[in-house]
């Protein structure tokens, strides 16, 4: 079965303050064509530079992701893409009126609920997928990641120490994060 790319029926917007810089922001979400993929485009700075939401254009995660690209940057994406992610879209314009996306209520929960308000279309280009053909490790000091192949499946299992020293250990499967609702109202800390 062929997955198609999808993206959003109508535009959506969103205002709001950037958690870090304290402006206020406006943040519009516009359906793209296939194959567009997910992009940032500053629109209060001359010319308009607009950035892939790729891995390769991240340049900072502390505190906040933030990505980087022609002359420009704009931080604290992670809750937007993940809602967009979380909804199946693939290609979307990101129109955004200052340097950092508003943090809402901490969570991707408000960009969930508006994203899915207005609701997604399928578009006529297969979806890509990314294929895990080998075990991969990355660590830092006692914290690592790891990613391994697994046919037809997919879980996420993980173990976090907090500052009172209580581990939490959460597993779930391809089921439970495809709802993505008993994660949405997760806020970061």
């Amino acid at each position: 079965m062929v997955v198609l790319q999808r993206t959003l029926k109508e535009s959506v917007l969103f205002e709001g303050v950037g958690v870090h810089s304290g402006k206020d922001v406006t943040v519009e979400v516009l359906p793209a064509p296939a194959g567009h993929g997910i992009k940032f485009q500053r629109t209060d700075i001359e010319k308009n530079p607009t950035i892939p939401a790729l891995w390769s254009y991240v340049t900072d995660t502390k505190l906040c992701t933030k990505i980087s690209g022609s002359n420009a940057n704009i931080g604290t994406i992670e809750h937007l893409v993940a809602a967009l992610a979380a909804q199946k879209v693939d290609n979307a314009l990101i129109k955004i009126s200052g340097a950092e996306v508003p943090i809402m209520d901490g969570s991707a929960k408000p960009f969930i609920e508006k994203i899915s308000d207005v609701g997604t279309l399928a578009q006529t280009a297969p979806r890509k997928f990314l294929v895990i053909k080998k075990t991969v490790k990355v660590s830092n000091g006692s914290s690592w990641a790891q990613i391994k192949p697994h046919e037809n499946t997919f879980s996420v299992r993980y173990m976090f120490k907090n500052r009172f020293n209580n581990v939490l250990e959460i597993f779930d499967t391809e089921d439970a994060i495809a709802d993505f609702s008993n994660l949405a109202a997760a806020r970061t800390f």
